[in-house]
């Protein structure tokens, strides 16, 4: 299934009007947000910025797919936190993009944390 034809199930099931973002993960980080081990995302606030992107909202919905572009499941972003590096507290994924960025995290480095729950799968 299609993230279009996912999402367009779940406006009617549901009976909103909304948009949605589109996500794909790797197989290992996909099983956790299906298993709900993996609840929220950090990115990097200076990347939003840099690519003048919107900063995530409460309520905002994106469809989660793998890596084949399969549609797996609907999240919804349940609180967006802006939050030093310092208190990050799964430091692996920004760590690894920080690297293969060349990216120089410090404590105060300013992140962006969105939390999330599955709505639908």
């Amino acid at each position: 299934m299609t993230d279009i034809e996912m999402f367009d199930i779940f406006k009617k099931n549901n009976n909103i009007e909304s948009d949605f973002a589109t996500y794909d993960y790797d197989m290992e980080s996909l099983k956790a947000i299906l298993e709900g081990k993996k609840t929220h995302e950090v990115s990097l606030y200076d990347d939003y910025v840099a690519n003048k992107e919107p900063l995530p909202i409460k309520g905002d919905y994106a469809v989660v797919c793998d890596e084949a572009g399969e549609a797996k499941a609907i999240i919804k972003t349940t609180a967006v936190n802006i939050i030093e590096y310092a208190q990050v507290k799964d430091k692996g994924d920004l760590e690894a993009y920080a690297k293969e960025n060349g990216i120089k995290l410090m404590k105060e480095t300013l992140c962006v944390e969105e939390v999330f729950e599955i709505a639908y799968k």
